[in-house]
C-alpha cells in the first residue's frame, strides 16, 4: 500500500469515527434525556341510558388527558364527557348538554359533585329518567377503585330532579347495568 492510500484512510477515519461515536451513546444518557408526554390516553367506561330507560349500558371511551391530572380534575372530565352523550345511536343521554360540572372534591371513598341549576331546569323529569340519570352518575363514577358512592348536589344543595331527593351519598347498583 502507498503511503498516499493510508493517509487518506486514516484522514477517512479520524473524520467518520466521531460520527460513530455520537450516535452510540449509552441507553442511561438517552433514557434520562426522554420528556414526559404532554398528553396521556385514559379508557373509561360511561353508563348510558338504554332507549326504553329500564337499564344503564356501558360505553368504552377514550379521553385525554394531561400525566398531572389529579383526580378530581380526572373524574370532571369524565363527567363531563357523560354529559356529552352516548356516541352510540342505541343509547340515550342521562345528563341535559346544558348541565355544567360545577365542583368535584373526593374523600374516604365519597365523590361529592356539584352541579349547575340546569340539572334541574333542563331535566326531563320523570321517575324512569330520574333513575337513569342517577344511575349513569353513580356507575360511572364508582368504575375508579377510589370511589364507592357518590353524593350529587345541585348549586350546593342535594339534588332533587323530581322523585329522589338525594342526601346522601349513593353506591353503586349492579342491578341496573345491562351487560
Amino acid at each position: 500500500m502507498s503511503k498516499r492510500f493510508i493517509m487518506l484512510l486514516f484522514t477517512f477515519l479520524i473524520a467518520v469515527m466521531p460520527a460513530g461515536c455520537a450516535l452510540r451513546q449509552p441507553q442511561e444518557e438517552i433514557t434520562e434525556k426522554n420528556v414526559e408526554p404532554s398528553e396521556v390516553t385514559a379508557e373509561v367506561t360511561l353508563y348510558f341510558s338504554k332507549k326504553d330507560a329500564t337499564a344503564v349500558v356501558g360505553e368504552t371511551r377514550a379521553i385525554t388527558i394531561s400525566p398531572d391530572t389529579n383526580r378530581e380534575k380526572f373524574v370532571k372530565i369524565v363527567l363531563e364527557e357523560l354529559i356529552k352523550g352516548p356516541e352510540r345511536a342505541d343509547l340515550s343521554p342521562t345528563i341535559p348538554r346544558e348541565v355544567r360540572v360545577l365542583s368535584v372534591e373526593i374523600g374516604d371513598g365519597i365523590a361529592y359533585v356539584d352541579f349547575s341549576r340546569e340539572m334541574h331546569t333542563k331535566h326531563p323529569g320523570g321517575a324512569a329518567g330520574e333513575a337513569m340519570t342517577i344511575n349513569s352518575i353513580v356507575n360511572t363514577l364508582t368504575e375508579f377503585v377510589y370511589i364507592e358512592r357518590v353524593k350529587m348536589t345541585v348549586e350546593g344543595e342535594p339534588m332533587l330532579i323530581e322523585h329522589a331527593f338525594l342526601e346522601e351519598p349513593v353506591g353503586r347498583n349492579e342491578g341496573m347495568i345491562e351487560r
